[in-house]
């Protein structure tokens, strides 16, 4: 009675045996993978298309996973971790973020890069930061010169681009409409991941089906992971918002604040005398309090407010996104632009029409991309060290700040008694 009641287990058994090896054996063959037979021949790709793309895409994902490994801002939680308006959401810190990322990358087998194809990436993701890091500055400068009239509320100008530039942080840490492929990626990959776990499980009964948090949250991450690793993200990221914030800039003005040497005289409704007016010790602490306050409040409300409308944004024109790779476009045409611009303003620089503009935009728009570069190399080697501090961020804002100290003592000095010198100080100081 037992032998008859286990053999068709034992035929269960030898068919999934025969089946595992059919399908190990069936991995090198090329005409499984084949596009249908029904598919357009004049417009339909072919194998070799098929296997060339997937390759190179494979490439590149593990190239800048490898390199961008240690931005830990980019894997960061998000600023609205509530979208949908739920009673009850889950809650992540980035110290489990990275714990479970390095995990994933310890288990993971890292596949084989040639060497042209990394230098390809690695100039792609230059290129990006080096424009955008251009364009950020002139957005910091152009916001500052329409924000410095008579009468002004804020004499500190630096303020509104603090504000700009961490709203559109947190519109592109929640956007999913610039970066539609990366989100479509995700979903396909852990639906295929669902899939044959269900079948190697046996079936959903014996295996449990994963709740919709569960769910959510593994897309989530795969499509943060995946947009990290987006040229074009990093450059508007790390290049252009990095750019248009400044860390340095609230550190000066609060030194200004509680020395008493904040210059309001540009705001100012009539005209003042040189001489300043002193004050109590009680109100200078008032003061950096003040900048503080205003500085790293308005930019956590900024934050907050760029997640929320890249909420609605998303929500608006969902129906209309055009789902359309534009990378294969825009890595080559930013790869001649970024170093046309980067040399353009050096030309510019040094055979300028108009001398005034040197001193304000041009020095700015030279030292930009390398306090940049060197902000990205800081953030890639050194957040990794600390998973639940930047700390490499951090230490290229401290060493910025420290730049900007050492330019400011050196502008107002006997050492900087030509124009020129003034002029070199004042693009380190904003660059």
């Amino acid at each position: 009675m037992n032998n008859e009641s286990t053999r068709p287990s034992n035929g269960r058994h030898h068919s999934q045996r025969q089946n595992n090896e059919l399908a190990n054996e069936e991995i090198g063959l090329d005409e499984i993978r084949a596009p249908p037979p029904d598919r357009n021949l004049d417009h339909g790709p072919r194998l070799e298309s098929n296997r060339r793309s997937s390759a190179a895409r494979d490439t590149e994902e593990t190239t800048l996973s490898r390199e961008e490994s240690g931005l830990d801002e980019l894997f960061a939680p998000p600023p609205d971790e509530n979208p949908s308006e739920d009673e009850a959401y889950r809650h992540d810190d980035l110290e489990h973020r990275s714990n479970s990322k390095s995990k994933h990358e310890e288990s993971g087998s890292a596949d084989e890069v040639t060497k042209l194809s990394r230098f390809l990436v690695q100039l792609y993701i230059y290129s990006y930061i080096i424009c955008f890091s251009i364009f950020g500055v002139l957005a910091r400068i152009g916001l500052q010169s329409l924000t410095l009239y008579p009468g002004a509320l804020i004499p500190n100008t630096d303020l509104w681009a603090n504000f700009a530039g961490s709203l559109i942080i947190g519109y592109l840490r929640e956007d999913r409409t610039l970066f539609r492929r990366h989100w479509q990626k995700a979903q396909g990959e852990h639906d295929k991941r669902a899939d044959s776990s269900e079948r190697l499980e046996g079936s959903r009964s014996d295996s449990g089906e994963q709740s919709a948090d569960g769910r959510g949250a593994a897309v989530e991450a795969a499509f943060r992971a995946s947009r990290g690793q987006e040229p074009g993200y990093l450059g508007l990221t790390v290049g252009f918002c990095g750019c248009f914030t400044s860390f340095a800039s609230i550190c000066r003005d609060s030194f200004l604040a509680i020395s008493n040497d904040i210059n309001t005289d540009d705001v100012a409704n009539h005209f003042v005398t040189s001489s300043a007016r002193s004050r109590e010790a009680g109100y200078s602490v008032m003061a950096v309090l003040a900048v503080l306050l205003l500085e790293i409040g308005l930019s956590i409300i900024a934050l907050k407010i760029g997640a929320h409308l890249a909420v609605l944004t998303e929500r608006l024109v969902e129906d209309a996104t055009v789902n359309v790779d534009f990378s294969k476009i825009l890595n080559p045409l930013f790869l001649f632009l970024a170093f046309g611009v980067w040399i353009g303003a050096i030309v510019l620089t040094i055979f300028g029409p108009y001398d005034a503009w040197r001193g304000k935009v041009l020095f700015s728009l030279v030292f930009a991309p390398v306090g940049c570069i060197l902000r990205f190399q800081l953030s890639v080697r050194m957040n990794r060290l600390i998973a639940a501090f930047p700390l490499g961020t951090f230490t290229a804002n401290v060493l910025g700040t420290a730049v900007l100290g050492i330019a400011y003592d050196l502008q107002h000095s006997s050492a900087a008694s030509s124009v020129v010198g003034c002029q070199v100080l004042q693009g380190i100081e904003d660059g």
